[in-house]
C-alpha cells in the first residue's frame, strides 16, 4: 500500500500545475469581465455624450478585449487539453506501476481505478480549478473596478460574491459526499455484468435465465447520484440569478434620482445581470470536485497485494520444503535436487497447481523454502518459472510474448524455438488478439514452452503440459522437458505420464 499511496496520491508540486492553462484561464475571464464593463458603459456614454466625445479609443478597446478574450479561451483549452491528457497517461503509468511486484485482488477496482479514477483526479484542473479561477479573477476585477471608479451600488455586488462563496462550499460538500454514492453504484454494477457476461455462454441452457440476468443489470443507481449533484448545481445557479434580480431590484428602488445622469451607472446592473453568466460556471462543475476527492481516494486503496521478488545469486543444487502449504492444503516435504524430473500426481482440486504456485512464489504458503540450504525469504523467486495450464498469452505479436522470456532475443532466436515447439506456421510478427484467441489451446500451451527453450530456469514447475496434445505433440513436449532435465529442476504436475517421459520419481498428493 506505501508503494500505491506514493504512486497515486501525488502531492501537488509547482511542477504539476498547468500554469500556462490557469493563467490563460484567468485572462479569459478577466479580459470577458472587462469587455463587458467597457462596452457597456461605451453604450450609456454614447448616448449622452457631446459631439467632440472621442468613440474611437473605446471602440478600438472593447475589439481588443473582445479578441484577446477569445484567444485566450482557444489557447486555453488547448493547454489543458494537453495537460489533461499527458496526466493521465502519466497516472495511468503509476497505476501499471503498482503491479511490477504485485497482484491484482479485485480486477473490477483495478479496472475502474485504471478507465475512470485516474482521468478524475488529471482532470480536476481543466474542469474545477481552472472554472474557480476564472470566476476568482473575475470577482477580483469587478471589485477593483467598482472601487476604483467609485461606481454607485457597489455594496450589491459584494452581496452577491457573498452569496456565491455559500452556494459554492454548498455544493462541494454536496459533490463529495454524492461521489463515494455513486463509486459504489458503478462498482457494484461492474461486478454484477462481469459475473452476468461470464455466464453468458450457458444461458442456452435456461433461455429465461439469461433475460432475468440482464433484467438485473439496473444501472439507474450508477447515475441517480450525480444527477442529484448536477440538479443541486441548477437550483444553486438559478439561485444566484434570483438574488441578482433581487440585488438589482433594491438598487433601483433606492437610487437616488440624481445618479441617473452617471454614464458609470449602468455598470453595476450590468454586474449583477450577467453575474450568473460569469459565475455560473463555477457552480455548474461542482460534481468535478466530488469526483477527483473520491477518486484521489479510491486509487490510494487499489487493490493490489504486495509480492516481492528477488534474484538468488548462486545456480541451484538442490531444492527443500519444510511443511511447505498453501491456503489450508497439505503440508509438504522434499528435497528436490537439480537435473531431476519430478511428477506430481494427484486427483483434481486437490492442491497440486497451488503448491507450485506458492513453491515459485506466486502466492503466500506457509512453511519454509531452501536454495541450497538457504531459507529463501517470501515473495517470487525468479529463478523458478511456472507455467500455468491455461497460459497467459499478450495481447500482441508472437515475438513479443516470446520476448518476455528473453528481451535481447532476435527474430532468427524466436524462429528456431517455434520450430522447436512445432509452431514454425506461425508468422513472428502476427498479432495474437486478446488472450491469444487466435491460437488452440494446445498451440498457447507449446508457445509457453517456446518461452522457457529461450531462457531457461533453474526450476521449472509446468502444470498439466500434455493436457489438449495430441499424441505426436505428446512426444515433442516430452523430449523437451527431458532435455530441459539436463540444466534444470523439472516438476510436472499432470495426469498424463508419457511412457518416454524420464521420471526420476514421482509424489502423490492426497
Amino acid at each position: 500500500m506505501a508503494k500505491c499511496a506514493q504512486a497515486t496520491q501525488t502531492s501537488c508540486t509547482w511542477r504539476d500545475i498547468p500554469w500556462i492553462a490557469l493563467l490563460l484561464s484567468a485572462l479569459q475571464g478577466a479580459a470577458g469581465l472587462s469587455l463587458l464593463i467597457l462596452s457597456s458603459w461605451f453604450i450609456c456614454a454614447s448616448a449622452i455624450a457631446a459631439p467632440q466625445f472621442n468613440y474611437m479609443l473605446p471602440a478600438v478597446a472593447v475589439r481588443g478585449f473582445a479578441l484577446l478574450r477569445i484567444a485566450s479561451g482557444y489557447f486555453h483549452l488547448y493547454f489543458a487539453h494537453s495537460d489533461l491528457l499527458n496526466k493521465t497517461g502519466r497516472y495511468r503509468a503509476e497505476l501499471f506501476a503498482q503491479l511490477h511486484d504485485a497482484r491484482i485482488t479485485e480486477r473490477s477496482g483495478f479496472t475502474e481505478a485504471l478507465a475512470h479514477h485516474t482521468e478524475s483526479v488529471a482532470s480536476v484542473w481543466m474542469g474545477w480549478v481552472a472554472q474557480q479561477a476564472n470566476a476568482i479573477v473575475s470577482i477580483t476585477v469587478a471589485l477593483f473596478i467598482s472601487l476604483f471608479l467609485s461606481l454607485p451600488g457597489i455594496a450589491y455586488p459584494l452581496v452577491l460574491v457573498c452569496v456565491w462563496l455559500l452556494l459554492l462550499g454548498g455544493l462541494m460538500w454536496l459533490g463529495v459526499h454524492y461521489a463515494v454514492c455513486q463509486v459504489t453504484a458503478e462498482h457494484t454494477f461492474r461486478e454484477r455484468s462481469e459475473s452476468v457476461l461470464d455466464a453468458s455462454a450457458i444461458w442456452h441452457m435456461a433461455p429465461n435465465q439469461g433475460a432475468d440476468f440482464i433484467a438485473q443489470l439496473d444501472a439507474s443507481k450508477m447515475w441517480q447520484s450525480q444527477q442529484i449533484v448536477r440538479r443541486y448545481s441548477d437550483y444553486a445557479v438559478w439561485g444566484l440569478q434570483g438574488v441578482s434580480f433581487g440585488l438589482l431590484s433594491l438598487m433601483l428602488w433606492w437610487l437616488p434620482h440624481d445618479a441617473y445622469g452617471n454614464a458609470l451607472l449602468i455598470v453595476t446592473p450590468i454586474l449583477l445581470l450577467t453575474a450568473p453568466d460569469w459565475l455560473s460556471r463555477s457552480l455548474q462543475v461542482a460534481p468535478v470536485f466530488g469526483q477527483y476527492r473520491q477518486a484521489q481516494t479510491a486509487l490510494c486503496t487499489t487493490s493490489v497485494q504486495s509480492v516481492p521478488s528477488f534474484t538468488l545469486p548462486e545456480s541451484l543444487q538442490y531444492l527443500q520444503t519444510n511443511q511447505m502449504s498453501v491456503e489450508g492444503g497439505k503440508p509438504v516435504s522434499l528435497t528436490l535436487v537439480l537435473g531431476e524430473l519430478i511428477v506430481f500426481h494427484g486427483p483434481s482440486g486437490v492442491g497440486k497447481s497451488r503448491w507450485m504456485q506458492g513453491l515459485a512464489g506466486h502466492i503466500p504458503a506457509n512453511g519454509q523454502r531452501f536454495w541450497n540450504g538457504k531459507c529463501l525469504q517470501q515473495g517470487l523467486c525468479r529463478d523458478m518459472l511456472y507455467v500455468p495450464q491455461t497460459p497467459q498469452i499478450l495481447n500482441t505479436t508472437v515475438a513479443d510474448n516470446l520476448r518476455l522470456a528473453q528481451s535481447e532475443a532476435s527474430d532468427d532466436d524466436i524462429r528456431k524455438v517455434l520450430q522447436q515447439m512445432d509452431l514454425a506456421h506461425l508468422n513472428i510478427h502476427a498479432w495474437l488478439g486478446e488472450q491469444g484467441l487466435a491460437l488452440s489451446g494446445g498451440e498457447a500451451k507449446r508457445l509457453a514452452l517456446a518461452q522457457v527453450l529461450l531462457d531457461p530456469p533453474s526450476v521449472l514447475l509446468v502444470d498439466e503440459p500434455f493436457e489438449g496434445l495430441d499424441h505426436e505433440r505428446i512426444q515433442l513436449v516430452t523430449e523437451h522437458l527431458n532435455e530441459l532435465k539436463r540444466t534444470s529442476l523439472v516438476i510436472v504436475a499432470t495426469h498424463i505420464v508419457p511412457d518416454a517421459l524420464m521420471v526420476d520419481w514421482d509424489y502423490t498428493f492426497s
